[in-house]
């Protein structure tokens, strides 16, 4: 019996789409694999393999010569990564878990044999191949990371951001931020907060993941976009190390008609706000407040 979470997964994705008895081949042939945050599991040079993502996030990037490396996508459930470099061959990319992830094999020959022989699988790969194409213009301009130490232990730096009443201390541009849900913090808390640049204005947000004391994410308004912003926490050290993931959702008329110049200004505006946030919990004297 395939693994319901598998099932579920495949049939959101690309692959749910595929003749009945391809994906049930698929399911019975691939397997599932569970990886720790950190994970870099596909390297520049692997052979090609194809995944599904069950859940967690995952870093596709890029590495130059000079060892910067520039993220290509992020990764979420229902994703597949690697049909790309099954049909055109090995490129030289890397892939990283984010945040604790599975994954589920698919066999490649079983999944190009069929396309070799069937129009339908063959059109589903292209189309998916084209959405890709157009994502990866759009995501360039409209999703971007920060990643700092923060010396302070990981469950202040968690209990700091997770009451997100705290967000006036550190970013600048937010006059007040206020619960609106009752119980305490979660996912599906929502709360109001007062703008004052770019001009002054009211927006919301949800939480859309709580992990405790290794994940967070808000999903809703942020200045002129709607936006996900995601919080990923790993012990390092004496200290905590903080990747910030910021998506501005594509489907906003405002990345597409701003974009780079607009995105460069948010990216600018939030590493200095994180800047801040180092600094305030670092402070001596200054612990979790709230």
């Amino acid at each position: 019996m395939a693994d319901p979470d598998v099932a579920e997964a495949m049939a959101r994705s690309f692959l749910g789409k595929l003749p009945p008895e391809l994906v049930d081949e698929l399911l019975a042939e691939g397997e599932r694999t569970d990886y720790p945050a950190g994970t870099t599991f596909y390297r520049e040079g692997d052979a090609p393999r194809a995944v599904l993502v069950i859940e967690g996030l995952l870093r596709v990037y890029m590495t130059s010569a000079a060892g910067r490396q520039v993220t290509v996508r992020y990764a979420r459930g229902a994703d597949v990564l690697g049909i790309a470099v099954l049909v055109g061959g090995p490129v030289n990319v890397a892939v990283q878990a984010l945040a604790p992830c599975s994954l589920f094999r698919i066999n490649a020959r079983t999944l190009l044999e069929a396309a070799r022989q069937d129009a339908r699988v063959a059109w589903a790969v292209a189309e998916e191949l084209n959405r890709r194409l157009y994502e990866m213009t759009e995501a360039t301009m409209a999703t971007f990371q920060n990643t700092l130490t923060i010396r302070r232990p990981t469950d202040d730096v968690f209990a700091f951001l997770a009451d997100f009443e705290n967000i006036p201390t550190w970013n600048y541009a937010i006059v007040e931020t206020k619960k609106t849900a009752p119980g305490p913090v979660g996912v599906g808390t929502t709360y109001r907060q007062l703008r004052s640049m770019p001009g002054r204005s009211e927006e919301g947000f949800e939480v859309t993941v709580f992990e405790p004391t290794s994940r967070l994410e808000v999903h809703g308004d942020i200045g002129p976009f709607t936006a996900t912003v995601g919080y990923l926490l790993a012990p390092v050290g004496d200290g905590t190390q903080l990747i910030n993931v910021v998506d501005l959702e594509s489907a906003s008329g405002a990345v597409r008609l701003l974009a780079p110049l607009a995105t460069a200004r948010v990216r600018a505006a939030v590493a200095a706000n994180l800047n801040t946030l180092k600094q305030t919990l670092e402070a001596t004297g200054q612990g979790v407040t709230g």
